[in-house]
């Protein structure tokens, strides 16, 4: 879906570690239990929306690096392809000057 990618954090009075359990394994990123400290969940959500960014940021870096890989594959073959017909039809021409002597 396309709230996938949004990191969530509970916020619950629910403090067994069974709870706490639960919810990382169905997908929350953090679990703040009650009293909650202002600062702390302050804290938490800005580092949370860092971390969510540097993902992104990853993300994005990873596509460019696959699209510039595959541009970089295709003109490779290009090349490849260009230079083989002058490679077969390559043939070294020796003037009489340039032949071996034996002494």
């Amino acid at each position: 879906p396309e709230t996938a990618a949004i990191p969530v954090i509970f916020m619950t009075a629910l403090s067994d570690i069974f709870d706490k359990v639960k919810g990382f394994e169905i997908g929350a990123v953090d679990y703040i239990t009650k009293p909650f400290q202002q600062e702390e969940v302050i804290a938490r959500v800005k580092l949370h929306l860092r971390l969510h960014h540097l993902s992104q940021k990853l993300s994005h870096k990873v596509e460019e690096q696959a699209e510039t890989e595959a541009k970089l594959q295709r003109l490779n073959q290009e090349l490849e392809a260009r230079s083989r017909p002058e490679r077969r039809s390559y043939r070294p021409r020796f003037s009489s000057s340039n032949k071996c002597r034996r002494n």
